[in-house]
């Protein structure tokens, strides 16, 4: 009887918003938990975060966003730390995605203040190699497998070709320099 009266009490009395926050939090560990036995039933859930920005944004890689079901060339990840739910398993998580206009309002927030946001969890039964995408085409080294081979540099294509377009002249260079 008292268990059934503080449940309908509670359904009509508003928690706090850091009560709300911190329910919230451990609801998306609770989640997370699950997804990571589950991913396939759990894909797309979403949980609440209060993450911080490390480093600067980055083009997800072709490969990724396949896997993903991400525009290419529109999606763009960066390195994140997970402040809250503190710990496992969210601390495990270490960058964020997102494409088209959340691209976007991602890039407007982007810095190092922590911010309070959700997110989905995703999942693909793909095995990506990376996650940053390589927009030029780069030698790399390649070190011997055996004592007998002489090691060599490899070029290792771009993911994609980007180059700069002229658009116009600024009006300070529209006049000619003497």
């Amino acid at each position: 009887m008292v268990t059934k009266l503080r449940r309908d009490l509670q359904r009509h009395i508003q928690p706090r918003p850091e009560e709300a926050a911190n329910d919230d939090f451990e609801l998306s560990r609770s989640v997370t938990n699950n997804f990571l036995l589950l991913p396939r039933s759990l894909s797309g859930t979403e949980i609440r975060l209060q993450l911080k920005f490390k480093g600067r944004p980055f083009p997800a890689s072709r490969s990724l966003c396949k896997a993903f079901n991400l525009p290419y060339g529109a999606t763009i990840g960066t390195t994140v730390e997970v402040i809250l739910p503190a710990g496992a398993p969210l601390g495990n998580f270490k960058e964020l995605f997102a494409a088209g206009k959340r691209a976007d309002q991602l890039l407007e927030r982007h810095g190092n203040e922590s911010v309070d946001m959700f997110a989905r969890l995703q999942f693909s039964p793909e095995d990506i190699s990376r996650s940053h995408a390589r927009l030029f085409g780069e030698y790399v080294y390649v070190g011997p497998e055996s004592e007998d081979e002489d090691p060599y540099t490899e070029y290792r294509p771009g993911e994609g070709t980007v180059m700069l377009l002229f658009s116009k002249f600024t009006k300070e260079s529209d006049s000619p320099s003497d």
